[in-house]
């Protein structure tokens, strides 16, 4: 019911233009209902400076499963760099609700990175999203570089966080772009 609710709060009111972030600061992770699961609260001022991967997902949609691989390699990759990855776990059904649902999705997907539980949509609409996955990027200056809506378009992906993430540090080398998990 929340999710209807929150998708007639969109339908028709806004164009496809004016649901992106791209040039536009990056909402806050804040909330009454959020629950952090894992390596939080991140408050914007323990963000600036830093690129961030954004990912809106539910650890019962095979869609976001299938883009969870890529989302731990880029976190190792490049997190010394600077990299930080926020999942923002939003759930599709109301047992998704559950911090321990939650936490033992975590646990069980070996997600190292930040996760927070978002049981009140309440980061869903705060980014005006309405489907899953989403992952966003946002500029070390706060600001979103990029917004990918479902699964593929990795490669490009992949390309916009090093974009954002500037030159490799300390003389190394970017990895190979990686290669694809499936065809």
């Amino acid at each position: 019911e929340d999710l209807a609710r929150l998708w007639s709060d969109f339908a028709g009111a806004l164009d496809p233009a004016a649901l992106s972030w791209i040039g536009k600061p990056a909402p806050a992770f804040a909330g009454k209902k959020l629950e952090w699961i894992a390596g939080g609260p991140l408050a914007p001022a323990a963000l600036a400076g830093k690129t961030v991967v954004v990912d809106l997902w539910d650890a019962t949609s095979l869609n976001c499963l299938r883009t969870l691989p890529y989302l731990k390699a880029w976190h190792e990759r490049y997190a010394t760099d600077g990299l930080v990855t926020v999942g923002i776990h939003v759930p599709e059904f109301p047992f998704g609700r559950e911090a321990g649902h939650v936490r033992r999705a975590v646990e069980t997907l070996g997600i190292p990175y930040a996760v927070v539980s978002d049981p009140g949509l309440e980061l869903m609409a705060a980014w005006r999203n309405v489907g899953w996955p989403r992952k966003w990027i946002i500029g070390p200056d706060g600001i979103v570089r990029a917004d990918h809506v479902g699964e593929g378009g990795y490669d490009e992906f992949e390309a916009a966080i090093r974009a954002s993430l500037g030159a490799a540090k300390d003389g190394r080398r970017w990895p190979e772009i990686m290669d694809p998990v499936r065809p």
